[in-house]
């Protein structure tokens, strides 16, 4: 092990003096007590010197400033409950965009007072990177070396183990936020530091350990109201009232879409311009594969209220470990039905949005499920009404999303427009089904437009068998 050569000097240093001072009446020994004095204050000086450089703190602490936050108030006491009760990291976890970092950030402020120190890092890669980055955890008197320290993975076990060491000395608070990886060799190292953790992230932390999670959901009713008067500067008109209102359904209460919703209608613009942006960005923190953007692609277009699970992988053949995933990731919620013999798959309306703007379903890419539906009601005849009706959601999803047919999928559009003349849909014409009026008219023009256009579908069929021939 390397010898601490400071701390030799200053120790041959302490046994010169008392030698000095012991054998005073030889000519090495002291010549008074004023030369004495000065030896004495100079070897105070030089450990006090050497314990200084020893010393090890943060050199620069978050300040928390106070910001728009509204409601949102049982998230605060139950992170204050986490730490009274000594239950570990307390993780806030939810979809992008819902107000995680806002509720983190708002408990450093309120709590300020209870802290000697505060420390707000945003992950990015792992905690390697995160902690051995000097630039983001600057501590005194340590620095990576290559010399010193060899690879940087020695070098972050020795500053989590600083770390620790200020933790004990110091009331502190480490919020981690937008910490969504899976597991890290250096999590329960991380985890256990000897202060107040609060962490924000994307996935479903159950295989973390070791933590007390907080689900983080979209604004009640209660709390969107004193939300839009915040972020509008007042009291909206009747007209602001009604738009903000069918907005709030449409993006199920999401708050960063609620948020530039106002500020855009504040500024005199229709739709805010940032939503695009914020759409990408909610699959960003995320590595997706392509079977689990082909789901994400194809549940963006299926009714609000979901689909089971059991029909959904029938008809698309999605594999269960890629759902899995999406599932931790929260971008898919998956609930149970029939005492449990069953799921319901479904997108919150801020990913439903997202996944169609990011992923583009089209009758192209989504002619598996499509074709996985023809072959259910090809078999119509032989089902009940009943039974029926148990795709009518769907077919009707696949219907709104594709108004417009692919010619080389005219077969499989044609079985689904057969489909919905079995369903009696086509009665409405006569008053029995008023709220599909508007509808069907819709899809019925569109298809007659295709057929009677310069070329009939039979005609791109036979084009399409042309050349692949």
């Amino acid at each position: 092990m390397k010898k601490d050569m400071e701390r030799e000097l200053l120790n041959w240093r302490k046994r010169e003096f008392r030698l000095r001072k012991k054998y005073w009446d030889t000519p090495c020994g002291f010549q008074g007590r004023r030369e004495k004095r000065r030896c004495l204050e100079e070897l105070f000086r030089a450990e006090k010197e050497y314990w200084k450089k020893k010393e090890h703190r943060l050199e620069t602490c978050w300040e928390p400033e106070e910001e728009v936050f509204v409601g949102r108030e049982k998230y605060l006491e139950q992170i204050a409950e986490i730490f009274r009760g000594g239950k570990g990291p307390a993780v806030l976890y939810g979809i992008g965009g819902i107000g995680k970092t806002a509720i983190a950030r708002a408990y450093g402020f309120r709590r300020r007072d209870e802290y000697d120190a505060m420390l707000f890092l945003t992950c990015s890669g792992d905690f390697q990177m995160l902690f051995g980055d000097d630039e983001r955890v600057p501590v005194t008197n340590l620095r990576y070396s290559q010399d010193k320290y060899g690879n940087k993975g020695r070098y972050t076990r020795e500053k989590l183990r600083i770390l620790a060491g200020i933790g004990e000395k110091q009331r502190l608070l480490l919020i981690l936020d937008d910490c969504n990886m899976e597991k890290d060799r250096y999590m329960e190292q991380v985890f256990s530091l000897p202060c107040h953790i609060l962490v924000t992230t994307r996935r479903d932390p159950k295989g973390w350990g070791g933590c007390s999670a907080v689900r983080v959901e979209e604004l009640e009713r209660g709390e969107w109201e004193p939300f839009v008067r915040a972020y509008w500067g007042g009291e909206p008109g009747e007209k602001e009232w009604e738009e903000f209102s069918r907005y709030w359904g449409q993006v199920g209460g999401h708050t960063l879409f609620m948020m530039l919703k106002v500020r855009s209608a504040g500024a005199g613009s229709a739709e805010p311009e940032e939503t695009d942006t914020v759409a990408e960005k909610l699959f960003g923190a995320f590595l997706l594969k392509k079977q689990e953007k082909q789901i994400l692609r194809e549940l963006s277009i299926m009714p609000l209220q979901g689909i089971r699970e059991s029909l959904y992988r029938r008809v698309s053949g999605a594999d269960e470990r890629a759902l899995r995933h999406l599932e931790d990731c929260l971008l898919v919620s998956r609930r149970a039905v029939e005492e449990g013999r069953d799921y319901v798959l479904s997108l919150h309306p801020a990913i439903a949005e997202a996944a169609g703007k990011a992923f583009v379903p089209t009758p192209s890419n989504c002619r598996r499920m499509l074709r996985g539906f023809c072959e259910i009601a090809r078999n119509a005849w032989n089902c009940t009404c009943l039974e029926n009706q148990q795709i009518e959601p769907y077919v009707c999803a696949i219907f709104r999303a594709f108004p417009k047919p692919e010619a080389w999928l005219a077969r499989e559009f044609d079985v689904l427009y057969a489909w919905l003349w079995i369903q009696r849909y086509f009665k409405e014409e006569k008053g029995d089904f008023p709220c599909q009026k508007r509808w069907i008219g819709t899809i019925r023009e569109k298809w007659s437009r295709a057929r009677s256009g310069e070329k009939t579908v039979k005609d791109h069929l036979i084009d399409r068998e042309g050349r692949e021939r």
